[in-house]
């Protein structure tokens, strides 16, 4: 694991060293100086650009290659890393030296941060969808002494005897009623 995340580091250092170290100022746009607040729009856009590239993309991956828990996270924030660096070179947003740092570390940060977001909202919906029993129709457990004619004992998984219930009966055309009371119509 600790070979995975030093891997990670370095790739990272790699992919966004030249994308800073190649504008040293911030880059003119058609003879306009575009001012910074625009380029950390530009950024955050771009990382959630890259959330939606990344995203999907991972989760093909982790399909096809069947990865674990925190392997599939390192992957995603790869993906991202890479996205964010092509975007930002194509794009230009990461001019300015020590601000193109800031910039490349927001457009990742929000490319992970929404896409951890959504992944841990799905899940959360995944986990409230419950299956629906309907229970209208079902007679409450009535438990007996042990040893009431007409019952069969009730037993737990560890197998102790909690009382008897009602002995199950065949099939009839016409339902018998159970300790005075008349079956559900």
């Amino acid at each position: 694991m600790k070979r995975l995340l030093s891997v990670v580091g370095l790739l990272l250092a790699f992919c966004f060293l030249p994308v800073v170290l190649a504008q040293t100022t911030i880059p003119p746009v058609s003879g306009v100086i575009v001012p910074d607040y625009i380029w950390t729009i530009a950024s955050l856009a771009i990382g959630w650009l890259v959330k939606e590239i990344s995203s999907p993309l991972t989760a093909l991956l982790k399909r096809r290659f069947e990865f674990q828990s925190s392997v599939t996270q390192y992957i995603y924030i790869l993906l991202s890393a890479l996205f964010v660096v092509g975007f930002g070179l194509v794009s230009g947003a990461f001019g300015g030296g020590s601000a193109g740092w800031w910039a490349a570390l927001g457009a990742l940060l929000t490319a992970v941060i929404k896409g951890f977001g959504d992944y841990a909202k799905l899940q959360q919906a995944a986990a409230s969808t419950m299956p629906t029993v309907n229970v209208t129709n079902v007679a409450p457990l009535v438990l007996h002494s042990i040893g009431t004619p007409g019952t069969e004992p009730l037993h737990t998984a560890d197998g102790r005897v909690v009382g008897a219930v009602p002995a199950l009966r065949p099939s009839t055309s016409k339902p018998q009623p159970v300790n005075g009371l008349e079956p559900l119509k």
